[in-house]
């Protein structure tokens, strides 16, 4: 499979932004036509075949929010209708709920909870094979007896027109996103194990923005409405994060988001040469992408203390490409290192 990619979009800029990413000045009828077109086309579970099935006792889950509002200005926030389904034993997805996921992610102690947001350019089929392909590399680097409720969190970031107008819708879109993952968070606290949170790309600029979101901290011009949230101690996991890089320092724009981790580990590469083209997303902060960069200043975690972070520098492997797959191999060994992550070691 070609591996998803914003490599293009950094090229030149066009203007063909499709009718759903309208802002939020323009008609709702717009947009409710355009989400209704997008749920009658992924509104079906995914047929994809997965080779080879779980490992014994571990979970396969998917969050879609594919069908819903992509504007931070118009997402519902008290009740997002989330759409839940589960790979069953006979490797097919089932539909399930909300409330069964929660149930099992806050009453089962003997099991991981993983938590995946993809990066762009991903279809909703595209994404679970990704998914499944970080999933079992990470199953092969974990301790015997460990096991795994892997969770998908699937959102729109098909190809949406082309080049640099793409990456820019999607960086946008990340803002609603990260309020429906905060919502979702919410609603775990009382889990036993916790919860590590992995994010590729744009996916890791969704799992710090939730994280902002969590403790009170504002997206698009939205924060989370009722009770705010600090000390969630998330393991969080960053691979090629296209996130700017000062945004997790203290009164930036993901600046809350320490507040709720409790250790990251930070894969990133010096000579990628889409993270280094970063700055054309927004031309006017010339910022630099933390993917690319590397390890920096960060805030504190919620007790004050400083946040432990483990930096691998995966220039020397994956050399100037963009691409996930890269860093699951044999040098830069990103399953290892998430494996530990996920079981704090």
């Amino acid at each position: 499979m070609t591996t998803p990619a914003i490599e293009e979009s950094f090229q030149s800029v066009q203007s063909d932004r499709m009718t759903f990413d309208l802002p939020c000045s323009r008609m709702l009828k717009t947009l409710v036509v355009a989400v209704m077109l997008c749920c009658a086309m992924i509104g079906a579970l995914p047929s994809i075949a997965l080779a080879n099935g779980l490992c014994d006792g571990d979970e396969l889950w998917i969050i879609n929010t594919r069908c819903l509002s992509s504007e931070a200005c118009r997402i519902n926030l008290d009740t997002p209708e989330l759409a839940i389904s589960l790979l069953d034993s006979q490797s097919k997805f089932q539909t399930s709920d909300l409330p069964a996921m929660l149930n099992a992610i806050n009453s089962d102690e003997g099991i991981e909870n993983v938590i995946y947001a993809h990066g762009n350019r991903f279809t909703q089929n595209e994404a679970i094979e990704r998914a499944w392909y970080v999933y079992r590399n990470i199953s092969r680097s974990r301790k015997t007896g460990v096991r795994i409720r892997f969770i998908l969190f699937s959102w729109p970031s098909a190809q949406q027109g082309i080049l640099l107008n793409d990456a820019r819708i999607k960086a946008e879109r990340t803002d609603a996103q990260g309020l429906y993952l905060a919502w979702l968070l919410r609603q775990t606290i009382e889990a036993p194990s916790g919860l590590t949170l992995i994010g590729y790309s744009f996916g890791g600029r969704v799992i710090t923005g939730a994280l902002h979101a969590l403790a009170g901290g504002s997206l698009g011009g939205r924060r989370l409405p009722g009770e705010h949230l600090t000390g969630y101690g998330a393991r969080v996991g960053l691979i090629a994060a296209a996130i700017d890089h000062e945004w997790l320092e203290y009164n930036e724009y993901h600046g809350l988001a320490t507040k709720n981790m409790d250790h990251m580990t930070l894969m990133y590469n010096p000579r990628d040469t889409v993270l280094r083209k970063y700055w054309l997303l927004d031309p006017a902060t010339i910022s630099r992408a933390l993917g690319a960069v590397g390890p920096m200043k960060f805030a504190r975690r919620s007790d004050g203390s400083p946040l432990p972070v483990i930096s691998i520098n995966c220039s020397r492997t994956v050399g100037r490409q963009h691409d996930e797959l890269d860093y699951f191999s044999a040098d830069c060994r990103a399953g290892r290192h998430l494996a530990a992550l996920i079981e704090n070691r």
